[in-house]
């Protein structure tokens, strides 16, 4: 009988400097929440942890102990090596334990099945493949029978397709822990700020996403149709947050939450209807967006959008699948309306197109200072295994490395125009400088504070923090 079950995200500690304030620090690991959440409504017992490495020490400390009956890991691209090593090292002390690989580079590459210590990969969504594929194990049952796994017997194994969860309501909310909820903070320019934020949490409106970018890997995972929750069972769940742990702000895991402006417009009421007193941050596309829908996501409790706008450059953007559609008077045209009803404006923006040159970088730092963008993440394209660019770079040699602990954004992957690694990544320095230095940006933080004072603590920390990492003079 399979008894002790943990679930890990593997954790890596090696961003770059910049790379690091960009992101969003801290967060509790959803994935395995909900997965851990659909485990135990079927009657198993189940842990979760988040580790870099596997120790004695580490484990005893949690009440794990070495004869684990399963482990599942929850694996992007570039902690995958982590899980790698930490499953090898959990099957050194138990060879009879199961390890379980799932996530976006585990949907995107079952091959990795292939390697001695992993012995399933669960392809798409989790939840009932993870548990179906337990009661076999425990039943000693068919494995043929489980959709949506990989294995590996005398070869390589992918069993049919798992259809996906139509209804997201009967799922059991998230498992959440204090452990992770005591220190998870939002970082960046954010209201409120990380001084004033209470056990943060993510949360999911809906699961999918239709557009299938050529640099982007959820279709493997999620499909490319969209499933929503009801806007009712989403503010239960945050009432629940509020009551349980305190939360005062949510982070919104939906890779395109404006898609369905409905879908929006449901929440919004609901979260006024209930008199829901919360701050929340999503992910949209500048292209849905308008003025009536960011109003009423102000009005609901919205105070910063992240918006992924890939590039700012017309020639890198008709190239882009399928972002041909967007230019840089809609992406600005959506800044300034978002700006203007007091949102915090984060925008997503990627250097290192193998076309680039100096020249077009030059182009993108000067028309970033003039774009009303409060939170700017500049990452490096990085094509990851699965998606349409990764195949087309390989193929093309143009790809630096493919080992994948390197993939992590923060790095150049793709070989530039004429540009080396150093030269992108200095490059990538000056952009952020001159970006927050500049009279623009002055400017723009005086007129917001003007008008929504409320975002002075906001810039206050933010500021301190860009000081301390020496982006500002």
């Amino acid at each position: 009988m399979l008894r002790e079950i943990v679930l890990i995200e593997p954790t890596l500690n090696k961003f770059s400097a910049l790379g690091t304030f960009c992101r969003h620090s801290s967060l509790d690991p959803i994935a395995c929440e909900y997965l851990a959440a659909a485990i135990k409504k079927d009657g198993y017992q189940v842990k979760i942890t988040k580790h870099s490495e596997f120790s004695k020490k580490t484990f005893s400390k949690e009440g794990y102990e070495y004869n684990l009956d399963v482990v599942g890991f929850s694996v992007m691209t570039y902690n995958f090596m982590v899980a790698k090593n930490l499953a090898k090292e959990i099957k050194l002390h138990n060879p009879k334990v199961f390890t379980i690989f799932g996530g976006y580079y585990a949907s995107a590459r079952p091959t990795i099945v292939k390697d001695e210590n992993i012995d399933f990969v669960i392809i798409g969504e989790g939840e009932r493949t993870f548990i179906e594929l337990l009661d076999i194990l425990n039943s000693n049952g068919d494995i043929t029978k489980v959709k949506g796994i990989a294995y590996w017997d005398n070869g390589l194994h992918i069993n049919p397709q798992r259809e996906r969860i139509e209804n997201l309501d009967k799922l059991p909310f998230p498992i959440r822990g204090i452990e992770f909820l005591k220190d998870s903070k939002i970082g960046g320019l954010v209201y409120p700020p990380p001084s004033k934020q209470i056990s943060v949490c993510q949360i999911t409106y809906s699961r999918g996403c239709p557009y299938n970018c050529t640099f982007c890997n959820s279709p493997q995972l999620w499909g490319k149709q969209v499933r929503w929750r009801s806007a009712k069972n989403l503010v239960d769940e945050i009432e629940y947050l509020q009551q349980k742990f305190g939360t005062n702000m949510v982070f919104f895991t939906d890779l395109t939450f404006d898609l369905n402006k409905t879908k929006v417009y449901e929440l919004c009421n609901e979260i006024r209807n209930r008199g829901i007193d919360i701050d929340w941050f999503p992910m949209c596309r500048v292209d849905h967006v308008d003025k009536d829908l960011l109003v009423a996501m102000k009005e609901a409790g919205c105070t910063k959008i992240s918006y992924g706008i890939d590039s700012i450059s017309n020639v890198t953007l008709s190239k882009i699948k399928p972002r041909q559609n967007i230019n840089l008077g809609k992406i600005k045209s959506a800044l300034e309306l978002t700006s203007d009803v007091g949102i915090i404006v984060r925008a997503y923006v990627m250097i290192g197109y193998p076309w680039e040159d100096k020249e077009s970088l030059q182009e993108t730092k000067e028309i970033l200072k003039v774009l009303p963008i409060d939170d700017l993440r500049i990452s490096f394209l990085t094509p990851f295994p699965g998606t349409t660019l990764y195949d087309e770079f390989k193929k093309e040699g143009l790809l630096i490395t493919e080992d994948f602990s390197r993939y992590t954004s923060d790095e150049p992957i793709v070989k530039g125009k004429g540009l080396s690694q150093e030269e992108l990544i200095e490059i990538r320095e000056r952009i952020f400088e001159k970006f927050y230095n500049s009279k623009e940006y002055e400017m723009r933080k005086k007129d917001k504070l003007k008008k929504f004072p409320h975002l002075m603590k906001s810039y206050e920390e933010f500021f301190e923090f860009l000081h301390s990492k020496k982006v500002l003079r």
